[in-house]
């Protein structure tokens, strides 16, 4: 998870090759402690984080650097648990307890269990007792890669646990993309504010977290249902609309003035051919992967002048940085 070798002027060097020009960068507020989110591997091999590159080797842990006071305080309590439960053996393909989703923040915990079947309830149970977390999922998997299993179910505990972004709080679960680094995700979302006006939509939603941070009448749109649930929970009170859609077919029959584009890390892909027939006045662009965003900057070149280039350095000693990049419409 760590890698000390990215440094920030190297990250500025990467970013100034890539974007051909000077890029601000801004550090994260924290340097260590800043994630709410880790996933830990359990196995015959040890209990803590995979070797960077592969599922297959595990450093054992007693202490994550990037995981915040929350997290490391669980830590110790949950490895005594496991050592008392059946490990899964990465070789062998066998035994019981894979992984363990690790969120939270202040007096917030949510901890989701990934196991090879539903036997073993006991074990579960506990867990809950001795960690006593906001939030317990358990989920099984046949699946032998590090990743949350697709049969979910909440059996302890609040369904859902809070987290603060920029002022607000939102809603999430074991599912939800949230920005693991908070802080960082704040001063992104505040450099946004004075380039939204107009109708604004906000394209792969999530659960809401840009949006309706920078507007209460935002028109929010992802494919993923159960995200769209979570947004319009975290809309209560405002005027802001969630749908569950494609947002390539959703733009077609829509005429935003601002568009918010914060997409995985394959980019935009088809969908900056549903920009550029929505012509939007303002499309502001934040990517966890530059080198797709500048794939799809020059997609949008014909139509589009960026007028605002920033990087976040979301993630301190790691290769990870995060650009913001605001295109204006040419008339």
């Amino acid at each position: 998870m760590n890698d000390s070798s990215f440094t920030l002027s190297e990250k500025k060097r990467l970013l100034a090759s890539l974007y051909r020009d000077t890029v601000p960068l801004r550090e994260s507020p924290i340097q260590h402690g800043y994630r709410n989110k880790v996933d830990i591997i359990t196995s015959t091999q040890g209990i803590g984080l995979k070797q960077p590159g592969s599922w297959d080797v595990v450093v054992d842990t007693t202490h994550i650097p990037l995981a915040n006071n929350v997290i490391n305080a669980a830590l110790p309590l949950i490895r005594e648990w496991a050592k008392t439960v059946p490990l899964y053996d990465l070789q062998a393909k066998t035994g019981f307890l894979q992984l363990i989703s690790i969120r939270g923040e202040n007096d917030q915990l949510q901890v989701t269990l990934t196991t090879r079947s539903n036997e073993y309830a006991e074990y579960i149970q506990r867990l809950y007792e001795l960690l006593r977390p906001t939030s317990l999922y358990w989920t099984t998997t046949e699946q032998t890669g590090g990743s949350i299993g697709e049969h979910i179910q909440h059996i302890y505990g609040q369904k859902h646990i809070r987290l603060r972004v920029a002022d607000k709080y939102f809603f999430i679960d074991p599912y939800s993309f949230f920005q693991a680094n908070t802080q960082a995700a704040a001063l992104a979302i505040n450099a946004m504010r004075p380039f939204v006006h107009g109708r604004v939509v906000d394209m792969y939603c999530g659960v809401g977290t840009i949006g309706l941070s920078l507007s209460d009448d935002v028109f929010g749109v992802d494919i993923v249902k159960q995200a769209i649930e979570l947004a319009k929970k975290n809309a209560q009170g405002t005027s802001a609309r969630f749908v569950c859609a494609d947002a390539q077919r959703f733009l077609i029959n829509f005429s935003p003035d601002t568009v918010i584009v914060d997409p995985p890390r394959t980019g935009l892909q088809q969908s900056v051919f549903a920009l550029v027939r929505a012509a939007p006045k303002t499309i502001i662009y934040l990517s966890c992967n530059p080198q797709t965003q500048v794939r799809d900057l020059a997609l949008l070149s014909s139509r589009y002048t960026r007028v605002h280039t920033e990087a976040f350095d979301f993630f301190p000693g790691t290769h990870h940085v995060e650009v913001l990049v605001v295109l204006r419409r040419k008339d």
